[in-house]
């Protein structure tokens, strides 16, 4: 996934929380990190580091650069 990508599903959750129910497993990791929202979680994530520690490098700087892109779109 895209900075950009996850970008808009932020800005989405941010205007409807209630997205978060039909996201794909790995759109609610990347969601719940970026986030910084454990509760976003899918199960079997209970600990927000269990999510981290799978995620590869290139998808941690996705997160980052999301989370940029929807503090600028703001």
């Amino acid at each position: 996934m895209t900075a950009s990508e996850l970008s808009q599903i932020i800005r989405s959750y941010q205007r409807n929380p209630r997205i978060a129910g039909v996201l794909s497993t790995g759109e609610r990791i990347l969601l719940a990190i970026a986030m910084c929202d454990a509760s976003l979680l899918p199960p079997g994530y209970e600990q927000p580091q269990d999510a981290w520690r799978r995620l590869p490098a290139h998808e941690i700087a996705e997160i980052q650069k999301a989370v940029l892109l929807s503090a600028v779109a703001a």
